[in-house]
């Protein structure tokens, strides 16, 4: 029998996404534990994780902050969501997630040389999924 919160290991990475540019590669690892709801085609869940961000360098006028190198910082995600199946191999899905980067007190164009606050970054998403 299945522990009531079936938890499954999710591979992060990729973009990091919150951001006007969306261009902060990262990596993670995260924990994505399934509620127990019977008799439905929904599967709300809770998802948690670790890791890194990159902020890329970029010193066009635009860009604020203005970076001339990249920056790296230690992260973490936590956030919910829900998947409706749609058949054996498809559903819906809508996730949200807070992303937080802590970025180190010496991080050029992060920190003001002996201080550098949190950026927190929201996503929002709907989307189709496969499952294999």
């Amino acid at each position: 029998m299945a522990h009531p919160l079936e938890a499954e290991r999710r591979p992060g990475g990729g973009r990091h996404p919150g951001s006007e540019d969306a261009r902060h590669p990262g990596l993670s690892g995260q924990r994505l534990g399934k509620l127990p709801v019977s008799g439905t085609a929904w599967t709300p869940y809770l998802v948690a994780g670790v890791g890194g961000v990159s902020f890329l360098s970029n010193t066009d006028a635009d860009r604020l902050p203005q970076l001339a190198d990249t920056q790296n910082a230690f992260a973490i995600n936590f956030g919910a969501g829900t998947t409706y199946g749609l058949g054996s191999h498809w559903a819906v899905r809508a996730d949200y997630r807070e992303f937080g980067a802590f970025p180190s007190s010496d991080a050029k164009g992060l920190s003001n040389g002996n201080k550098a606050d949190p950026i927190w970054m929201e996503r929002g998403t709907v989307g189709l999924a496969y499952r294999f």
